[in-house]
């Protein structure tokens, strides 16, 4: 990489007690349960999930395009639950840079490479606006000069979309979230994304935040987190659920649990010093 832009150090991401629910026809509906996790700083992350798992849910609220209903989370040392509309702004526009599914979506259609780069750094004032990336010269770093005079609409689907990722990076942020980024390409184009992203990552040091359904994709991140029934399942961390005694002192157990262990099971109870083991009885 040749560019001199100040880019921002690699923001981490922390979830804490993280839930989100939401109305629809009249009824409430929970996206996200209770999410604890931790993303550090310059780390590559794939969120894995099947549609409606709440993987997408938790991409809108990272990006700061809505607050969570309960809980925290933190951007770098910020919390967006207590950010006002300007700070939520202010953290779309210069420090998460966001690459959404559809290509389309996240172009100017009739400008050029170089027009939608440019138009990304809009929100840049002050002195950051002098450390961003020259739009030619990160088009340049990136592989992608012969899209610098190109239209988008003159331009195949694998082309929009790493055309998105630098697109994405064009406001120097220090978190990159990439949501289905290869759902709509083939694979070779697939592959070159992937690649794009992880270079974007690597060589200007920022965090890599990747929603996707493909395995291929999940493994080239390295680590993964898998969202289900809007619980987190992270191999690189222990995992814990929190639920609430009920009045008549019965404990609800998570859905995938409650599927494991039906009504009239019976439950050996361990006592230790710091807190109770429920296992289930072989011998009933």
């Amino acid at each position: 990489m040749t560019t001199t832009a100040n880019f921002q150090a690699g923001l981490s991401v922390r979830c804490e007690a993280l839930h989100h629910a939401y109305v629809a026809n009249g009824k409430a509906n929970v996206a996200l349960q209770r999410i604890d996790l931790t993303v550090h700083a310059g780390e590559n992350v794939a969120i894995l999930g099947v549609s409606g798992s709440g993987k997408s849910t938790l991409v809108t609220l990272v990006a700061g395009l809505q607050r969570p209903t309960s809980g925290h989370l933190y951007i770098g040392a910020d919390d967006v639950a207590l950010m006002n509309e300007r700070e939520l702004l202010q953290l779309r526009g210069q420090r998460v840079g966001v690459v959404l599914q559809n290509p389309a979506r996240n172009l100017l259609p009739y400008g050029t490479g170089l027009d939608n780069v440019t138009f990304a750094q809009r929100s840049a004032r002050g002195y950051r606006r002098h450390q961003l990336p020259k739009p030619r010269q990160l088009l340049e770093d990136l592989g992608l000069a012969h899209l610098a005079r190109q239209r988008v609409n003159k331009m195949s689907g694998g082309e929009q979309q790493r055309l998105a990722v630098a697109v994405s990076v064009g406001a120097a942020p220090g978190l990159v979230i990439a949501d289905e980024p290869t759902s709509q390409v083939d694979r070779a184009s697939r592959d070159q994304i992937v690649e794009l992203l992880l270079r974007v990552g690597r060589d200007y040091g920022l965090t890599l935040l990747v929603v996707t359904h493909d395995p291929h994709v999940a493994r080239a991140l390295g680590r993964t987190i898998t969202i289900h029934d809007g619980l987190a399942h992270d191999r690189g961390q222990t995992l814990e659920q929190f639920t609430n005694v009920n009045p008549d002192g019965s404990i609800p157990l998570p859905h995938d649990l409650a599927q494991r262990f039906a009504p009239g099971t019976r439950i050996r109870i361990i006592r230790k010093a710091r807190g109770i083991e429920l296992i289930p009885d072989d011998k009933q």
